[in-house]
């Protein structure tokens, strides 16, 4: 399975150098390409606990701002479908060395008893590996078999489970592990402080009304992210994909709840640019003017965002050059 994943790696990074670009995402995707899908949002505690205890255990290269989703999704997954998916997803988005080979079932395991002994990583899991072999003396954890192939996963220990035996004796019980703050949580304050500001500006500027009431509602409305981080995308124009944007963006909508109701209030927050542009000049058009965006999807006609936005910039000049390019691999 991971000579799979350094395979496509190689592709991957082949059709880099061959195209010359930072960013093939449009070409060829790879979510364990750091240049393609940077991480750019901090990192919580608790991520920062299994990117510690990862790294020094196996020979980690580098991560993306998937692999962050995808631990997000490992805690708010309910279903074993969704927790093997999600497990599968988290430990694919990351880079490896491939000077020795990686075991995904041993892996996968050494996953779940880190994760079930720190609670979810909320306490560093090489300092509670450590204590518990300075405390206790348990028996030796039950070796997986021989026979057990990658096809087989279903038949590993899931994530919601209690701990394993030998950590969950009166004799030898699990570290009690301390409530954590959700940092993911929005700041009401700071979204008063800015409801305020645009407020006051709106009073002063009456003629810019209609450009702000998207960014307004955006701020105000925030992404329900329910303690997920998994990161919206931003649109700047140019030569990015506006269809692959687009598949990206209400991705990370879905993952983080929100709804195709409150999609066209969050989705200025993320046009810079010359999207933002574009956006401020079409909903400064008149409430009666048939090309004004006024929905993110249903209407069937242009005024449904997921048709005029592809088409505002999937133009035949980027289609050419695009295709240019292709040709030229």
């Amino acid at each position: 399975m991971f000579q799979n994943h350094f395979n496509r790696n190689d592709i991957h990074d082949a059709i880099h150098r061959q195209l010359g670009l930072n960013n093939i995402a449009t070409y060829h995707r790879d979510l364990s390409c750091n240049n393609c899908y940077p991480s750019e949002i901090p990192l919580t505690p608790t991520f920062q606990h299994f990117l510690d205890w990862i790294s020094s255990n196996y020979p980690v290269i580098e991560y993306t701002r998937y692999t962050q989703q995808y631990f997000e999704e490992v805690a708010y997954s309910i279903t074993n479908a969704d927790i093997d998916n999600a497990i599968h997803n988290l430990l694919f988005s990351i880079r490896y060395t491939d000077i020795e080979p990686i075991d995904y079932t041993l892996l996968r395991q050494d996953l779940i008893n880190a994760y079930n002994l720190t609670n979810g990583f909320q306490q560093d899991p090489n300092e509670v590996l450590y204590q518990v072999s300075e405390t206790t003396t348990s028996p030796e954890p039950e070796v997986l078999s021989d026979t057990t192939s990658e096809n087989s996963e279903e038949e590993i220990p899931h994530l919601h489970i209690p701990l394993p035996p030998i950590y969950n004796t009166p004799n030898n019980p699990a570290p009690v592990i301390p409530p954590v703050i959700n940092m993911a949580q929005p700041n009401q304050q700071d979204f008063q402080q800015l409801r305020a500001a645009i407020a006051a500006l709106t009073q002063v500027l009456p003629n810019t009304n209609n450009a702000l009431v998207g960014n307004t509602q955006a701020i105000a409305n925030p992404p329900r992210r329910e303690g997920k981080v998994a990161e919206l995308p931003s649109f700047y124009g140019g030569n990015q994909d506006p269809v692959a944007w687009l598949e990206d963006f209400t991705r990370a909508c879905n993952a983080n709840g929100i709804a195709n109701g409150r999609k066209l209030e969050v989705v200025p927050a993320y046009l810079k640019g010359a999207a933002s542009t574009w956006w401020n000049a079409n909903q400064a058009l008149p409430n009666n003017n048939p090309n004004k965006i006024t929905i993110w999807t249903g209407n069937n006609n242009n005024t449904d965002f997921i048709q005029n936005f592809p088409a505002a910039f999937r133009t035949q000049t980027l289609v050419e050059i695009w295709t240019t390019e292709l040709e030229q691999r």
